[in-house]
Protein backbone atom coordinates (compact mmCIF):
# COMPACT_ATOMS: atom_id res chain seq x y z
CA UNK A 1 0.00 0.00 0.00
CA UNK A 2 0.99 3.27 -0.98
CA UNK A 3 -1.48 5.85 -0.66
CA UNK A 4 -2.74 9.33 0.99
CA UNK A 5 -4.65 9.41 3.80
CA UNK A 6 -7.98 10.80 3.28
CA UNK A 7 -10.39 13.05 5.43
CA UNK A 8 -13.42 10.16 5.28
CA UNK A 9 -10.39 7.93 7.04
CA UNK A 10 -9.62 10.53 9.36
CA UNK A 11 -13.27 11.33 10.85
CA UNK A 12 -13.49 7.36 11.72
CA UNK A 13 -10.21 7.71 13.71
CA UNK A 14 -11.50 10.65 15.68
CA UNK A 15 -14.93 9.21 16.27
CA UNK A 16 -13.14 6.14 17.45
CA UNK A 17 -10.49 8.07 19.80
CA UNK A 18 -7.84 7.17 17.81
CA UNK A 19 -6.50 10.34 16.17
CA UNK A 20 -6.15 13.09 19.66
CA UNK A 21 -8.91 15.74 18.99
CA UNK A 22 -6.56 18.51 20.05
CA UNK A 23 -3.84 17.79 17.84
CA UNK A 24 -4.47 19.22 14.74
CA UNK A 25 -1.24 18.96 13.24
CA UNK A 26 -0.45 16.41 10.03
CA UNK A 27 1.41 14.05 13.07
CA UNK A 28 -2.06 13.95 15.07
CA UNK A 29 -3.59 12.35 11.44
CA UNK A 30 -0.39 10.27 11.05
CA UNK A 31 -0.54 8.97 14.88
CA UNK A 32 -4.55 8.17 14.37
CA UNK A 33 -3.47 5.94 11.00
CA UNK A 34 -0.78 4.15 13.00
CA UNK A 35 -2.88 3.58 15.96
CA UNK A 36 -5.82 2.15 14.09
CA UNK A 37 -3.76 -0.66 13.07
CA UNK A 38 -1.59 -1.31 16.32
CA UNK A 39 -4.03 -0.26 19.10
CA UNK A 40 -5.06 -2.64 21.28
CA UNK A 41 -2.47 -5.31 20.14
CA UNK A 42 -0.57 -7.30 22.68
CA UNK A 43 2.89 -9.19 22.98
CA UNK A 44 4.31 -7.61 19.69
CA UNK A 45 8.19 -6.24 19.48
CA UNK A 46 7.42 -2.73 17.72
CA UNK A 47 9.97 0.05 17.10
CA UNK A 48 9.58 3.63 16.35
CA UNK A 49 12.40 5.08 13.87
CA UNK A 50 12.66 8.59 14.84
CA UNK A 51 9.79 8.55 18.20
CA UNK A 52 11.54 11.59 19.94
CA UNK A 53 8.95 11.64 22.53
CA UNK A 54 6.84 9.58 21.26
CA UNK A 55 3.18 9.79 21.38
CA UNK A 56 2.27 6.73 19.91
CA UNK A 57 4.84 4.09 22.01
CA UNK A 58 3.05 5.49 25.24
CA UNK A 59 0.07 4.01 24.57
CA UNK A 60 1.70 0.53 22.76
CA UNK A 61 4.47 0.28 25.69
CA UNK A 62 1.57 -0.77 28.32
CA UNK A 63 1.23 -4.54 26.55
CA UNK A 64 4.06 -4.71 24.12
CA UNK A 65 8.24 -4.70 23.79
CA UNK A 66 9.12 -0.97 22.43
CA UNK A 67 11.91 0.40 21.04
CA UNK A 68 12.67 4.60 20.01
CA UNK A 69 15.49 4.42 17.37
CA UNK A 70 16.34 7.75 17.41
CA UNK A 71 19.90 9.48 17.67
CA UNK A 72 18.30 12.64 18.87
CA UNK A 73 20.63 14.76 16.89
CA UNK A 74 17.77 17.37 16.26
CA UNK A 75 17.78 16.10 12.15
CA UNK A 76 14.92 17.31 10.30
CA UNK A 77 14.18 19.99 13.81
CA UNK A 78 13.49 16.99 16.10
CA UNK A 79 14.30 16.69 19.66
CA UNK A 80 17.78 16.71 21.49
CA UNK A 81 16.44 15.79 24.69
CA UNK A 82 16.48 12.09 25.94
CA UNK A 83 12.35 11.14 26.23
CA UNK A 84 11.46 9.41 29.18
CA UNK A 85 8.81 6.96 28.56
CA UNK A 86 8.08 4.06 30.86
CA UNK A 87 8.61 0.48 29.55
CA UNK A 88 10.56 1.95 26.29
CA UNK A 89 14.24 1.14 25.22
CA UNK A 90 16.19 3.61 23.67
CA UNK A 91 18.57 3.17 21.28
CA UNK A 92 20.51 6.32 19.94
CA UNK A 93 21.25 5.38 16.03
CA UNK A 94 20.02 5.65 12.45
CA UNK A 95 18.45 2.89 10.36
CA UNK A 96 21.27 2.49 7.60
CA UNK A 97 23.94 2.10 9.43
CA UNK A 98 23.28 -1.20 10.27
CA UNK A 99 23.82 -0.53 14.55
CA UNK A 100 24.79 -3.96 16.13
CA UNK A 101 22.62 -3.24 19.07
CA UNK A 102 19.65 -3.80 16.90
CA UNK A 103 19.35 -7.25 16.27
CA UNK A 104 18.61 -9.04 13.35
CA UNK A 105 14.96 -10.65 12.19
CA UNK A 106 13.60 -9.12 15.82
CA UNK A 107 10.58 -7.14 15.38
CA UNK A 108 6.70 -7.61 14.37
CA UNK A 109 6.34 -3.99 13.27
CA UNK A 110 9.03 -1.37 12.24
CA UNK A 111 7.40 2.04 11.71
CA UNK A 112 7.82 6.15 11.26
CA UNK A 113 6.16 9.42 11.51
CA UNK A 114 7.74 12.29 9.75
CA UNK A 115 10.63 10.73 9.42
CA UNK A 116 11.10 9.37 5.79
CA UNK A 117 10.76 12.30 4.00
CA UNK A 118 14.04 13.81 5.90
CA UNK A 119 16.09 10.74 4.26
CA UNK A 120 18.32 12.03 1.63
CA UNK A 121 16.82 10.14 -1.97
CA UNK A 122 20.56 8.60 -1.43
CA UNK A 123 20.49 7.12 1.74
CA UNK A 124 16.88 5.97 1.04
CA UNK A 125 18.29 2.36 -0.04
CA UNK A 126 20.59 1.93 2.99
CA UNK A 127 17.32 2.94 5.08
CA UNK A 128 14.50 0.55 4.36
CA UNK A 129 17.29 -2.33 3.93
CA UNK A 130 18.19 -1.86 7.17
CA UNK A 131 14.33 -1.67 7.97
CA UNK A 132 13.81 -5.05 6.48
CA UNK A 133 17.02 -6.62 8.56
CA UNK A 134 15.48 -6.18 11.97
CA UNK A 135 11.82 -7.18 10.92
CA UNK A 136 11.10 -10.35 11.36
CA UNK A 137 9.90 -12.59 8.15
CA UNK A 138 6.52 -11.46 7.75
CA UNK A 139 6.75 -8.30 10.14
CA UNK A 140 4.95 -5.30 8.90
CA UNK A 141 6.20 -1.76 8.14
CA UNK A 142 4.38 1.18 8.13
CA UNK A 143 5.98 4.67 7.55
CA UNK A 144 3.56 7.87 7.66
CA UNK A 145 5.49 10.39 5.05
CA UNK A 146 4.74 14.34 4.77
CA UNK A 147 4.18 15.31 1.49
CA UNK A 148 3.75 18.57 -0.10
CA UNK A 149 1.11 18.60 -3.40
CA UNK A 150 -0.51 21.13 -5.08
CA UNK A 151 -3.28 21.91 -7.26
CA UNK A 152 -0.53 21.25 -10.34
CA UNK A 153 1.90 18.27 -10.92
CA UNK A 154 5.50 19.37 -9.18
CA UNK A 155 8.69 17.97 -8.99
CA UNK A 156 8.77 17.44 -5.15
CA UNK A 157 5.65 14.77 -5.70
CA UNK A 158 8.53 12.62 -8.02
CA UNK A 159 9.92 11.46 -4.88
CA UNK A 160 6.64 8.98 -4.83
CA UNK A 161 8.07 7.23 -7.55
CA UNK A 162 11.68 6.75 -5.83
CA UNK A 163 9.78 4.75 -2.71
CA UNK A 164 8.28 2.48 -4.78
CA UNK A 165 10.82 2.00 -6.73
CA UNK A 166 13.25 1.45 -3.66
CA UNK A 167 10.76 -0.90 -1.78
CA UNK A 168 10.18 -2.84 -4.82
CA UNK A 169 14.30 -3.69 -5.15
CA UNK A 170 13.98 -5.29 -1.05
CA UNK A 171 12.29 -8.21 0.23
CA UNK A 172 9.05 -6.53 1.11
CA UNK A 173 5.57 -7.30 -0.42
CA UNK A 174 3.39 -4.69 -0.84
CA UNK A 175 -0.12 -4.73 1.15
CA UNK A 176 -1.77 -3.51 -1.43
CA UNK A 177 -0.54 -2.41 -4.92
CA UNK A 178 0.51 1.42 -4.79
CA UNK A 179 -2.51 3.94 -5.68
CA UNK A 180 -0.37 7.07 -6.13
CA UNK A 181 2.34 7.88 -7.77
CA UNK A 182 4.50 11.06 -8.89
CA UNK A 183 1.82 12.36 -11.15
CA UNK A 184 -0.60 12.66 -8.25
CA UNK A 185 -2.14 16.21 -7.49
CA UNK A 186 -3.72 17.51 -4.49
CA UNK A 187 -7.89 16.40 -4.33
CA UNK A 188 -10.15 17.94 -1.48
CA UNK A 189 -10.76 14.79 -0.35
CA UNK A 190 -7.04 14.42 1.29
CA UNK A 191 -6.51 15.05 4.80
CA UNK A 192 -4.24 17.58 5.17
CA UNK A 193 -2.27 19.78 7.61
CA UNK A 194 -4.22 22.86 9.04
CA UNK A 195 -2.87 26.55 7.71
CA UNK A 196 -1.94 28.00 11.22
CA UNK A 197 0.69 25.15 11.87
CA UNK A 198 2.19 25.66 8.32
CA UNK A 199 2.39 29.26 9.53
CA UNK A 200 4.40 27.73 12.34
CA UNK A 201 6.79 25.81 10.31
CA UNK A 202 7.33 28.63 8.30
CA UNK A 203 9.11 30.54 11.30
CA UNK A 204 10.60 27.37 12.03
CA UNK A 205 11.46 26.07 8.60
CA UNK A 206 11.70 29.46 6.05
CA UNK A 207 13.22 28.42 3.67
CA UNK A 208 10.11 26.25 2.55
CA UNK A 209 7.52 28.79 2.96
CA UNK A 210 7.26 29.99 -1.19
CA UNK A 211 6.31 25.98 -1.13
CA UNK A 212 3.94 25.85 1.83
CA UNK A 213 2.03 29.07 -0.04
CA UNK A 214 1.42 27.08 -2.82
CA UNK A 215 0.54 23.46 -1.38
CA UNK A 216 -1.10 21.50 0.87
CA UNK A 217 0.60 19.31 3.08
CA UNK A 218 -0.13 15.87 3.14
CA UNK A 219 0.79 12.20 4.82
CA UNK A 220 1.32 9.03 2.73
CA UNK A 221 0.92 5.67 4.22
CA UNK A 222 3.31 3.17 3.25
CA UNK A 223 2.28 -0.16 4.24
CA UNK A 224 4.54 -3.38 3.17
CA UNK A 225 5.23 -7.01 4.43
CA UNK A 226 8.81 -8.49 4.97
CA UNK A 227 8.78 -11.29 3.12
CA UNK A 228 9.53 -14.94 3.96
CA UNK A 229 12.48 -17.05 3.84
CA UNK A 230 13.19 -18.61 -0.05
CA UNK A 231 10.84 -21.93 -0.11
CA UNK A 232 7.89 -20.69 2.75
CA UNK A 233 4.78 -20.45 0.67
CA UNK A 234 3.32 -17.74 3.05
CA UNK A 235 3.81 -14.84 5.08
CA UNK A 236 2.19 -15.28 9.06
CA UNK A 237 1.25 -11.84 10.18
CA UNK A 238 -0.69 -10.93 13.60
CA UNK A 239 -3.16 -9.46 11.83
CA UNK A 240 -6.32 -11.57 10.97
CA UNK A 241 -7.69 -12.18 7.44
CA UNK A 242 -10.45 -10.12 7.73
CA UNK A 243 -8.21 -7.20 8.91
CA UNK A 244 -5.61 -7.95 6.20
CA UNK A 245 -8.86 -7.83 3.28
CA UNK A 246 -10.36 -4.25 4.96
CA UNK A 247 -6.81 -2.72 4.70
CA UNK A 248 -6.04 -3.66 1.13
CA UNK A 249 -9.59 -1.81 0.12
CA UNK A 250 -8.11 0.95 -2.21
CA UNK A 251 -8.91 4.18 -1.54
CA UNK A 252 -12.11 6.10 -3.02
CA UNK A 253 -9.25 8.82 -3.61
CA UNK A 254 -6.80 6.78 -5.71
CA UNK A 255 -5.09 7.97 -8.72
CA UNK A 256 -4.16 4.64 -10.14
CA UNK A 257 -6.31 1.64 -10.70
CA UNK A 258 -5.77 -1.04 -7.82
CA UNK A 259 -4.99 -4.17 -10.25
CA UNK A 260 -6.60 -7.32 -8.56
CA UNK A 261 -3.57 -9.42 -6.83
CA UNK A 262 -3.17 -12.55 -4.89
CA UNK A 263 -0.72 -12.01 -2.21
CA UNK A 264 0.76 -14.96 -0.50
CA UNK A 265 -0.04 -13.28 2.85
CA UNK A 266 -1.96 -14.66 5.70
CA UNK A 267 -2.54 -14.70 9.30
CA UNK A 268 -1.17 -16.52 11.95
CA UNK A 269 -4.16 -17.42 13.49
CA UNK A 270 -5.22 -20.34 10.77
CA UNK A 271 -4.55 -21.30 7.54
CA UNK A 272 -6.48 -21.03 4.63
CA UNK A 273 -7.31 -24.17 2.45
CA UNK A 274 -6.29 -24.16 -0.86
CA UNK A 275 -8.86 -24.51 -3.22
CA UNK A 276 -8.64 -27.67 -5.72
CA UNK A 277 -9.64 -27.71 -9.61
CA UNK A 278 -11.79 -30.18 -10.89
CA UNK A 279 -10.81 -32.67 -12.77
CA UNK A 280 -13.54 -31.73 -15.37
CA UNK A 281 -11.95 -28.68 -15.92
CA UNK A 282 -9.12 -27.35 -18.08
CA UNK A 283 -6.12 -25.71 -15.98
CA UNK A 284 -4.35 -22.65 -17.93
CA UNK A 285 -1.36 -23.26 -18.38
CA UNK A 286 1.64 -20.46 -16.86
CA UNK A 287 2.41 -19.77 -20.49
CA UNK A 288 -1.41 -18.51 -20.84
CA UNK A 289 -1.28 -16.86 -17.70
CA UNK A 290 1.75 -14.80 -18.22
CA UNK A 291 0.60 -14.10 -22.21
CA UNK A 292 -2.87 -12.69 -20.35
CA UNK A 293 -0.92 -10.79 -17.98
CA UNK A 294 1.49 -9.16 -20.30
CA UNK A 295 -1.51 -7.93 -22.70
CA UNK A 296 -2.98 -6.85 -19.74
CA UNK A 297 -0.05 -4.50 -18.49
CA UNK A 298 0.39 -3.67 -22.38
CA UNK A 299 -3.15 -2.15 -22.75
CA UNK A 300 -2.31 -0.31 -19.60
CA UNK A 301 0.29 0.67 -19.94
CA UNK A 302 -0.85 2.31 -23.86
CA UNK A 303 -3.40 3.90 -21.93
CA UNK A 304 -1.23 5.51 -19.71
CA UNK A 305 1.17 6.81 -22.49
CA UNK A 306 -2.31 8.26 -24.36
CA UNK A 307 -3.18 9.91 -21.20
CA UNK A 308 0.09 11.28 -20.57
CA UNK A 309 0.32 12.65 -23.80
CA UNK A 310 -3.15 14.43 -24.32
CA UNK A 311 -2.35 15.88 -20.22
CA UNK A 312 0.51 17.63 -21.62
CA UNK A 313 -2.21 20.65 -23.19
CA UNK A 314 0.62 23.32 -23.70
CA UNK A 315 2.28 21.11 -26.31
CA UNK A 316 -1.56 20.97 -28.23
CA UNK A 317 -2.23 24.80 -27.43
CA UNK A 318 1.39 25.77 -29.32
CA UNK A 319 0.80 23.47 -32.10
CA UNK A 320 -3.07 25.16 -32.86
CA UNK A 321 -1.56 28.54 -32.38
CA UNK A 322 1.37 28.12 -35.21
CA UNK A 323 -1.28 26.21 -37.37
CA UNK A 324 -3.98 29.43 -37.10
CA UNK A 325 -1.33 31.85 -37.75
CA UNK A 326 0.57 29.72 -40.72
CA UNK A 327 -3.01 30.04 -41.86
CA UNK A 328 -3.57 33.87 -41.36
CA UNK A 329 -0.82 34.37 -43.82
CA UNK A 330 -2.50 32.29 -46.88
CA UNK A 331 -6.40 32.72 -45.89
CA UNK A 332 -8.24 35.51 -47.67
CA UNK A 333 -10.66 37.94 -45.76
CA UNK A 334 -12.43 37.38 -43.99
CA UNK A 335 -10.56 34.70 -42.91
CA UNK A 336 -7.21 35.58 -42.62
CA UNK A 337 -8.74 38.16 -39.13
CA UNK A 338 -10.26 35.34 -37.86
CA UNK A 339 -7.24 33.17 -38.33
CA UNK A 340 -4.90 35.44 -37.02
CA UNK A 341 -7.25 36.04 -33.79
CA UNK A 342 -7.05 32.63 -32.87
CA UNK A 343 -3.14 31.94 -32.90
CA UNK A 344 -2.57 35.63 -31.30
CA UNK A 345 -4.96 34.25 -28.42
CA UNK A 346 -3.42 31.06 -28.09
CA UNK A 347 0.34 32.64 -28.05
CA UNK A 348 -1.00 34.88 -25.28
CA UNK A 349 -2.33 32.25 -23.26
CA UNK A 350 1.03 29.96 -23.67
CA UNK A 351 3.16 33.57 -22.03
CA UNK A 352 0.65 33.46 -19.41
CA UNK A 353 1.34 30.05 -18.30
CA UNK A 354 4.81 30.18 -18.66
CA UNK A 355 5.09 33.05 -16.05
CA UNK A 356 2.57 31.58 -13.96
CA UNK A 357 4.77 28.02 -13.99
CA UNK A 358 8.18 30.36 -13.83
CA UNK A 359 7.53 30.94 -9.37
CA UNK A 360 6.87 26.56 -9.04
CA UNK A 361 9.99 26.38 -11.03
CA UNK A 362 11.80 28.59 -8.52
CA UNK A 363 10.56 26.75 -5.61
CA UNK A 364 11.56 23.55 -7.33
CA UNK A 365 15.25 24.86 -7.84
CA UNK A 366 15.14 26.08 -4.10
CA UNK A 367 13.88 23.02 -2.78
CA UNK A 368 16.60 20.98 -4.45
CA UNK A 369 19.87 23.35 -3.45
CA UNK A 370 17.85 23.01 -0.10
CA UNK A 371 18.13 19.04 -0.10
CA UNK A 372 21.59 19.24 -1.44
CA UNK A 373 22.73 21.34 1.10
CA UNK A 374 21.15 19.20 3.75
CA UNK A 375 22.69 16.08 2.03
CA UNK A 376 26.00 17.16 2.77
CA UNK A 377 25.74 18.32 6.44
CA UNK A 378 24.87 15.07 6.82
CA UNK A 379 27.86 13.23 5.16
CA UNK A 380 30.26 15.89 7.04
CA UNK A 381 28.64 14.98 10.49
CA UNK A 382 29.44 11.28 9.42
CA UNK A 383 32.45 11.76 8.15
CA UNK A 384 33.23 13.55 11.15
CA UNK A 385 31.79 10.71 13.55
CA UNK A 386 33.73 8.33 11.40
CA UNK A 387 37.27 10.30 11.60
CA UNK A 388 36.75 11.31 15.60
CA UNK A 389 36.26 6.93 16.22
CA UNK A 390 39.61 6.18 14.15
CA UNK A 391 41.53 9.12 16.64
CA UNK A 392 39.96 7.60 19.68
CA UNK A 393 40.74 3.72 18.68
CA UNK A 394 44.30 5.14 17.50
CA UNK A 395 44.56 7.13 20.97
CA UNK A 396 43.60 4.27 23.12
CA UNK A 397 45.94 1.81 21.26
CA UNK A 398 48.85 4.16 22.03
CA UNK A 399 47.45 4.12 25.72
CA UNK A 400 47.68 0.56 25.58
CA UNK A 401 51.71 0.32 24.02
CA UNK A 402 52.57 2.89 26.26
CA UNK A 403 51.77 0.45 29.31
CA UNK A 404 52.90 -2.57 27.83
Amino acid sequence: MLDIINKREYFEWLNKSLADHKNVSLKGIQDGWILSILSGRQELKVAEIGGGKSRVLQVLSKENECWNIDKLEGAGNGPTDVPDIPGVKLVRAYMGENDTSIPDNHFDVVFSISVVEHVPNVALEAFFSDCCRILKPGGIMLHAIDLYISDERTQRVHVIDIYRKVIDAQDFEWLSPPTVDGQATFRCSYASNSDVTLNRWNRVAPALKSVREVSQSVSLKMFAFKKMSTGEAEVNSFLSDAEIRNLRQPSSNATLATPQTKSNISSSSRQIPRQTTPANVPKASSQDTSQNRQVSQSRFIAVRKVLAYYSRWPVVIAILAIVLNTLAFTAEEPYQWFFATGGTTLLLLLVGHAASKASYVAVELEQVKTENQQAIVALRRRVKRLANKRQQKAHGQQKRNSWG
